[in-house]
């Protein structure tokens, strides 16, 4: 982040930068492997690192996208490029056009009985996927990144409604100041509070403009065991309350956690609350939401 701040505010980056740790880009094309038939149980740390050479992924992953004239984009690139190769513990750095990703994947897909290919079809996968996301096109397999812990979750899902596997998922979605101060302790609290619950930490980061991050946590859990059900929702109200504690608002949020945004009594809170009051003076509009 501290890296990459700079190139935001000077313009070098025009475009949203996407990172997702380990276990949300998994996610994106599997399910928990701890699932059996009724439970699931937190992965390892060993158990991550397993699946990251498996999937040659790392434990953060990011994607951007670089737009303009070909001189532009050539610019821009390198000194991206140059910037990146400072962070420490980066492994890879992959710079690819849409053709580029298609040509490579089908010559990859030609030879999967080696190991070498067969990782690379999975490393391209992933780059398609972030391609898309940059584009505006939503991944065909969405929905697969809300079955992370779903009891009998397809290999292949055929639906987008999550209602058709009986997914269990909250997103908890906070705004950060942009900056490795604030991301490393709100993600320490909310680490803490996601082991505590026995839930996978499924976090995902854009940087949306110049100073501001916004994070999306999303608590997977099995619909069908009524003790996850409890527990995810224990877990949810304890990130919101220590979100709001320490200064870290959600930018959405849902049903859930509209009780304890309304508890908020800061000077701006009151201030809205007068506001509404003259525009809505029979509170009709989206009573109880936000305001």
């Amino acid at each position: 982040i501290e890296v990459l701040r700079p190139l935001k505010l000077d313009g070098t980056i025009q475009t949203n930068v996407h990172i997702g740790n380990d276990l949300r880009v998994l996610a994106m094309n599997h399910s928990s492997p701890t699932i059996d038939e009724t439970t699931c149980k937190a992965l390892t740390l060993d158990q991550r690192k397993k699946l990251q050479q498996l999937n040659a992924i790392g434990a953060w992953n990011g994607s951007m996208g670089v737009s303009g004239d070909k001189n532009q984009v050539k610019a821009n690139i390198k000194k991206i490029m140059s910037r990146l190769k400072t962070i420490k513990g980066l492994k890879k750095i992959i710079v690819l056009d849409e053709n580029q990703i298609n040509s490579l994947t089908k010559i990859c897909e030609k030879f999967t009985y080696f190991d070498f290919f067969k990782r690379n079809v999975r490393l391209l996968k992933k780059a398609k996927q972030g391609f898309e996301l940059l584009t505006g096109t939503p991944p065909e397999n969405s929905i697969q990144g809300c079955l992370w812990r779903t009891v009998d979750a397809p290999t292949e899902p055929t639906s987008n409604n999550p209602l058709n596997y009986n997914a269990g998922f909250i997103w908890v979605s906070p705004i950060l100041p942009m900056g490795a101060f604030h991301l490393q302790k709100f993600n320490d609290l909310a680490k803490s509070i996601f082991a505590k619950y026995n839930f996978d930490f499924l976090d995902t980061l854009t940087m949306i403009n110049k100073r501001s991050l916004s994070s999306v946590l999303t608590i997977c859990y099995n619909k069908k065991d009524k003790n996850e059900c409890i527990a995810a929702q224990k877990c949810h109200d304890e990130l919101i309350s220590m979100m709001l504690k320490n200064g870290y608002p959600p930018y959405r949020a849902g049903n859930l956690a509209f009780s304890k945004l309304n508890e908020r009594n800061t000077a701006q809170q009151s201030f809205l609350k007068e506001i509404k009051k003259l525009v809505d003076p029979e509170n009709i509009l989206s009573p109880g939401k936000y305001i």
